[in-house]
């Protein structure tokens, strides 16, 4: 039977007899090329025609949806209407297998959660604060801690009203192999705008006939080089912070810790691995393939932060040819003071996440408004309510390297390591590290304890060896200001309880708890202690620069400010039905039945020492300015150095010095201008705090000798400058990772060599 002029056959080429063809309709095309209405549905093999489009249409075929606007514009097949509707009435509709298949769908979903934290990257910034750690330096670098610890509370809380756009990014590569450099590269340029310092290019394992220095030069020279330990990293700073750099917009979405840690591993890893690891991560395909990018929709935000969102998209085929990845970013928006605003930015930030792959976004945007539901408990407890010293910086810095409490502010004898603290959140883990800079303090008051414990009190004073304090205690004072959402608009909050309040006590803070008609930001701390300018008894200004062991108290009181203690508790205060609580290990907490609840904090704000004394030619020490070091090819040059702290668990007076408030130290060589460079020496042992250290050696011969440095060859000389440098870390940390900015120090010497006189 002839089918009417309405009626159309549609033929998919190459669809196989037994297939399920698309399910497909043709649409006119409206405005911003997108689809405007349909014209007719494919229903076993006919196109019905319904109604006819006005003259110089376009039309498009695309999948069969209720809604147009739903419709990827990849997936649809263009036309002129007026010039192919006589071909199609004569022969049918003949669509090739390459574009029908754009026909066909699937569904893509992804999912995650939004928080607002503190930058990663806050508390490893490098300050320029080389030189010994005068007063003035450590109290320039304390305030500038209390102000970061101000704006950027490293508590995360979940975000819960606004709305997540997602971005889809589809990257294929158009060869197997993967170019290393090309994305270590790319990896700097977007790291560079966070102020750290990164590690340079770890090259891969050489093979039998050749050796590598630490940038990936190719030596020829045959003379092998001793094994790198994993401890050294020659490190170079992308960026500082001096009072004259621009500064940082806190709003800005910055590079996410997962990129830095993906970068800091593949330039210490194996080439030989690096492949299989970029495969695993397809994410970061999109810093070295041809990308192209646009927004699949957006989703509201769930109450608990979490969203996930689903789509159609076109099946992709061609993935598996052309070496394709799809990997998401997303933007999220809030509604402040009437208008939409966008709180983080991954899109800009280049933060991108692998298809099925969850998101972590995180933002620090001061403006972004988290939910107003409080934290969660950190212990179960016995089942009483409690009160505890929950954290220190970090969200999970939960301390307890100290002796039990034996009595009111007084615990049992301490130990060698007692009041440090093992920090291991992160791969460069460190037992016995001091406290430093600028403490700050979370607390936890359970719920129900609303009504009686109101009010809480902070005081630090030293301690001696037998867990007796020495002298008197100081109350912890100044504003601690706690971010709420009042209606539309973000405000602050001071804790502090003025004295009139309560009996005209001083240093007491009003406990913030949920349901209590503000609804809190949950991002701010109970308290800050500046231990870089504390002076426990108020007369001392040299003990601005503080070594040693401190008691921190906690006190709580009731209604009106009435010292109150747990129901059988030793010591001054009302009973009240609650505990004291504090942590005994990383996930068990023990009750402490006194009227107040003790901690042991072991501070050092002094820093590492790092001097370069001489230069050595053949073992032949030389401390003069200017070196010219003439010699054979079997001459030797080595340094006298000294990279100790001289304080700790062991100390200068130990036969072994291991285990200083010294995390590490590293020499390293350079050749001229951008020339090779290479290890020289390093360890984790304090060297050179009594006797003179002495580094590991290298021929005259080697460090003038031939080298491949980015492709091209570099020596051999006869003759050259040279650099040494030396960097010796610290220990110190403040609860969310080291300050190496602080505590940190290098030193760099110059240097030539002459290689003039024949071998021995």
């Amino acid at each position: 039977m002839a089918k009417s002029e309405s009626e159309l056959s549609v033929y998919f080429a190459g669809l196989e007899a037994s297939a399920q063809p698309p399910a497909a309709a043709l649409y006119i095309i409206g405005k911003n090329d997108l689809p405007d209405s349909k014209l007719g549905t494919v229903i076993n093999g006919t196109l019905k025609l319904e109604g006819s489009p006005p003259k110089g249409a376009r039309v498009a075929f695309g999948p069969d949806v209720k809604n147009p606007a739903t419709i990827d514009p990849e997936s649809l097949l263009h036309y002129r209407f007026d010039e192919v509707i006589d071909g199609w009435r004569e022969r049918g509709i003949l669509l090739p297998q390459d574009r029908w298949t754009l026909l066909l769908r699937e569904i893509v979903c992804v999912s995650g959660r939004v928080r607002k934290c503190r930058p990663w990257w806050l508390d490893i910034i490098s300050l320029p604060l080389a030189g010994v750690a005068t007063t003035a330096r450590l109290q320039a670098a304390s305030r500038a801690n209390d102000f970061a610890s101000a704006l950027f509370p490293r508590w995360c809380v979940p975000l819960c009203d606004g709305k997540v756009e997602v971005w889809a990014r589809e990257c294929c590569c158009h060869h197997p192999w993967i170019d290393i450099d090309r994305l270590l590269d790319r990896l700097r340029d977007v790291l560079q705008r966070v102020p750290i310092e990164i590690d340079r290019p770890r090259p891969p394992e050489p093979e039998p006939w050749q050796g590598f220095d630490r940038i990936g030069r190719v030596a020829l020279n045959p003379q092998p080089l001793p094994p790198e330990p994993p401890e050294w990293r020659s490190k170079i700073r992308q960026t500082s912070l001096t009072a004259n750099a621009k500064p940082f917009d806190p709003g800005q979405t910055y590079a996410s810790e997962r990129l830095y840690e993906d970068y800091q591993a593949l330039v210490t890893m194996p080439r030989a691995g690096a492949q299989a690891f970029i495969e695993a991560r397809p994410y970061l395909y999109a810093y070295f393939c041809h990308c192209t990018m646009k927004k699949v929709g957006e989703v509201a935000i769930q109450p608990d932060g979490e969203f996930d969102f689903c789509y159609w998209r076109p099946r992709q085929f061609h993935h598996v040819h052309h070496h394709c990845h799809t990997s998401y970013a997303y933007r999220v928006k809030q509604l402040i003071n009437g208008v939409w605003t966008v709180v983080y930015n991954g899109v800009a930030g280049q933060d991108y996440y692998g298809q099925g792959e969850r998101a972590e976004l995180v933002t620090t945007s001061p403006k972004a408004r988290p939910c107003g539901q409080g934290p969660k408990p950190p212990h179960e407890g016995d089942g009483t309510p409690f009160v505890i010293l929950q954290n220190i910086g970090g969200g999970s810095t939960k301390h307890f390297n100290f002796p039990a409490q034996t009595d009111v502010s007084r615990v049992a004898a301490l130990v060698d390591n007692s009041g440090l603290y093992d920090y291991s959140e992160t791969e460069a883990s460190q037992k016995d590290c001091p406290w430093a800079t600028t403490l700050s303090f979370r607390l936890w008051s359970s719920p129900l304890l609303k009504d009686k414990v109101v009010y809480y009190r902070l005081k630090v004073g030293k301690v001696d060896g037998s867990g007796q304090p020495i002298g008197a205690f100081q109350t912890l004072k100044g504003g601690v200001p706690w971010q709420r959402y009042d209606g539309t608009k973000a405000t602050t909050e001071d804790l502090a309880a003025p004295p009139s309040d309560v009996g005209g006590q001083e240093g007491l803070y009003k406990f913030p708890y949920e349901g209590d008609g503000k609804n809190w930001f949950w991002v701010d701390y109970h308290q800050h202690w500046n231990t870089a300018l504390f002076d426990p008894d108020g007369s001392d200004p040299a003990e601005t620069v503080l070594n040693g062991k401190f008691m921190v108290v906690l006190e709580v009181f009731g209604p009106g400010g009435v010292r109150i203690k747990p129901n059988g508790a030793t010591g001054p205060g009302n009973p009240e039905a609650f505990q004291f609580r504090r942590w005994i290990d990383a996930v068990d907490t023990a009750n402490v039945p006194y009227a107040d609840c003790a901690h042991i904090f072991w501070v050092n704000n002094r820093a590492v020492v790092a001097d370069i004394v001489d230069l050595r030619n053949t073992g032949i020490e030389n401390d003069a300015e200017c070196q010219f070091m003439s010699g054979n090819p079997n001459s030797t040059f080595s340094i006298g150095f000294k990279a100790y702290h001289d304080e700790g668990v062991t100390t200068k007076l130990d036969p072994i010095d291991d285990n200083s408030f010294m995390r590490q130290f590293g020499i390293s060589w350079q050749r001229g201008l951008n020339g090779p460079s290479g290890p020289l020496d390093s360890g984790v042992a304090d060297e050179g705090e009594v006797t003179l250290a002495v580094s590991d050696s290298r021929t005259f011969g080697y460090l003038l000798g031939p080298f491949i440095v980015n492709g091209q060859p570099s020596g051999p000389h006869t003759k050259c400058t040279f650099s040494v440098h030396l960097g010796v870390h610290g220990k110190h940390h403040a609860g969310s990772g080291f300050l190496d900015g602080y505590f940190s120090r290098y030193e760099t010497a110059s240097f030539a060599l002459d290689m003039t006189l024949p071998p021995e």
